[in-house]
């Protein structure tokens, strides 16, 4: 297992190239969506070398495999407290070149002035992780060898379906505990927000397809 930190490290190649190499560590079926896309962040970090990412806006076009990819970052505008850049993420194999991902990202400076507040939510009641199995303990006995990316996230999810194909639909939403597992501690914003993007990448899938039962694969 190669902690994100590692796994997602950029190396300037030239005036805004650079160059990654993608961890297999890191792989469902390719590399991990939310893996690529830091990878494509912590570029544009770099890049605009701005204090921490506003926003991110990535277009997944490309499956790609582990190894070497080119990062091209292009700065669109420089403002005095931000940057905005184009970011693409390319491979190169025995059938030329491939684009995987093109990215839009506003890098920041700190503590910028700005609107404060606050929105009160309806508290939700839910278990603490201690008191959930994790995935290792839920998918025991099934014989499915998991994709390596599990290696690297703890889950407890809140909601545990037993047997997915007969499930009846239900609300499009899933919660569930996630930790780290590589122990690194780290005062990037940035790699922080690696991080999310690595979550965020996981769960839209499996909440939109709660609603619907049969077959799904032709989507």
């Amino acid at each position: 297992m190669t902690g994100l930190a590692t796994a997602s490290a950029v190396t300037a190649t030239g005036d805004g190239t650079y160059r990654a190499d993608l961890s297999p560590g890191w792989e469902v079926w390719g590399p991990q969506g939310g893996y690529l896309a830091s990878v494509a962040l912590r570029a544009a970090g770099v890049a605009t070398g701005r204090a921490r990412p506003a926003s991110i806006n990535a277009h997944f076009v490309g499956a790609g495999a582990s190894g070497p990819v080119d990062i091209g970052v292009e700065i669109n505008r420089a403002t005095k407290v931000g940057t905005s850049a184009t970011v693409r993420v390319t491979q190169t194999s025995d059938r030329g070149e491939r684009l995987l991902l093109t990215a839009l990202v506003w890098g920041v400076d700190g503590d910028l002035p700005g609107l404060e507040h606050q929105v009160e939510t309806l508290p939700i009641e839910v278990m603490s992780p201690d008191e959930l199995p994790n995935m290792t303990t839920l998918m025991a006995g099934r014989g499915e060898a998991p994709h390596p990316f599990w290696s690297n996230l703890e889950q407890r999810p809140l909601h545990w379906v037993e047997d997915w194909d007969s499930r009846p639909p239900s609300a499009p939403m899933n919660q569930c505990w996630f930790r780290f597992v590589d122990g690194e501690t780290h005062d990037d914003p940035w790699l922080d927000a690696c991080r999310s993007l690595v979550v965020l990448d996981l769960e839209g899938w499996g909440a939109a397809t709660r609603p619907h039962v049969g077959e799904l694969d032709h989507f």
